[in-house]
């Protein structure tokens, strides 16, 4: 995970001892095991929820190809929405054009 190697850890040993001293290194060492040990496990299960969310993402998607034998790809695509023209009022009245000003 954070790629430390046998020398790193006994130079955080030796520093370690220095500053909190060889009486309390060991509870020390344990509650950060442990704090890691939790953090890690929460990592692993945030990716696997993310992993199902994405697979039943891609389940719930038309796989292209798989609509038939007889499918064309215009029978797969839906067509794009068109812009709805404006309807005009139930009053029957219509706006003046610039032509029709006097």
């Amino acid at each position: 995970m954070f790629d430390v190697g046998f020398t790193e850890l006994v130079l955080l040993a030796l520093i370690g001892m220095v500053v909190i001293g060889p009486e309390r290194l060991p509870g020390v060492a344990r509650t950060v095991g442990r704090g890691l040990g939790q953090a890690k496990r929460a990592m692993h299960k945030f990716q696997r929820q993310l992993e199902d969310e994405v697979r039943l993402d891609d389940n719930d998607r038309p796989v292209r190809g798989k609509a038939g034998p007889d499918a064309t790809p215009s029978d797969e695509v839906e067509p794009p929405l068109q812009p709805r023209e404006p309807e005009a009022s139930s009053t029957g009245a219509t706006r003046p054009s610039s032509d029709d000003r006097s």
